[in-house]
């Protein structure tokens, strides 16, 4: 799992579907994954038996191939990201809209394959391009991303993390990124040690139980690998490079950050809800 950052050369295009990039069935690799998530998740998490089995649990409540079907459906059809940033770049405008704002952001020299309405993750915001010039690219954010997200709060100037959206084929060196903010954590410390930094965020209680020590959580956009998971939030361990690559680096306490955790573990949380309720008490 990526706790650094990357630029990813080559072309990219603008969603994980069908038609897009190199010809590759990824449905059996996000099946079996999910499969393999369910069972830690169960075990690790949730204290099943270690003879747990996800596909007899679903299949003994009516739940059999629900997960896979879903997760598998969703990923192949929506856009995703990897949490790997390409570059960091810098907002030139902000203009106030009627129902939201209009960011301006400097065009980084290897986004030549953009188009209008393509998608670019921004600190971990999936947004669509609705200008396009040699210098610049533009984004329209509404009054729920505004209130959802810390996009509200950048300034001229500031600089954000970037993204392209993945295309079939490309390498995944972090884990799979939708793009939609689950909510703003804050920076509560951070441990400097020689080029080396270890964070610690607080966070929404709801998003801790899709948490788990080893797992993947995106902080603006950044792919980490969570180090521990306490009741008020979780830590990371930043290398250098993804500290000088990425707008990590600048943080100091206080800070608001967006937050998404796994993919996956949303829909493992959401299954065994029902696993959990129907299975036979041991006793």
């Amino acid at each position: 799992m990526g706790d650094a950052a990357s630029c990813r050369p080559g072309r990219r295009n603008n969603s994980l579907t069908p038609g897009y990039g190199r010809s590759v069935d990824v449905a059996p690799q996000i099946r079996a994954l999910t499969i393999n998530y369910a069972y830690w998740k169960a075990v690790n998490y949730l204290k099943f038996p270690y003879d747990f089995s996800p596909q007899r649990g679903f299949q003994a409540v009516g739940l059999k191939g629900t997960l896979l079907e879903a997760a598998s459906k969703d990923l192949l059809e929506r856009t995703m990201f990897s949490g790997l940033i390409e570059t960091k770049t810098e907002i030139l405008a902000i203009v106030q809209e009627a129902d939201g704002i209009l960011l301006q952001l400097a065009r980084p020299q290897q986004f030549e394959d953009l188009a209008i309405g393509d998608s670019v993750a921004s600190n971990g915001c999936c947004l669509t391009i609705v200008g396009l010039d040699e210098e610049s690219m533009s984004f329209q954010a509404g009054e729920e991303t505004l209130a959802k997200t810390t996009l509200g709060q950048l300034q001229v100037g500031s600089s954000v993390n970037c993204e392209r959206a993945l295309a079939l084929g490309d390498r995944l060196g972090g884990h799979l990124v939708s793009g939609h903010v689950d909510g703003v954590g804050k920076l509560s410390s951070r441990r400097d040690h020689e080029d080396w930094c270890d964070m610690v965020f607080e966070c929404p209680e709801k998003m801790l139980r899709q948490m788990a020590p080893k797992a993947s959580i995106t902080v603006q956009g950044v792919s980490l690998t969570l180090v521990d998971v306490t009741d008020s939030g979780f830590s990371v361990a930043l290398i250098p490079h993804t500290l000088a690559e990425t707008t990590l680096g600048d943080l100091q306490s206080g800070d608001p950050v967006n937050l998404e955790t796994d993919i996956l573990a949303k829909y493992v949380e959401q299954q065994l809800k029902g696993v959990i309720t129907a299975l036979p008490s041991q006793n």
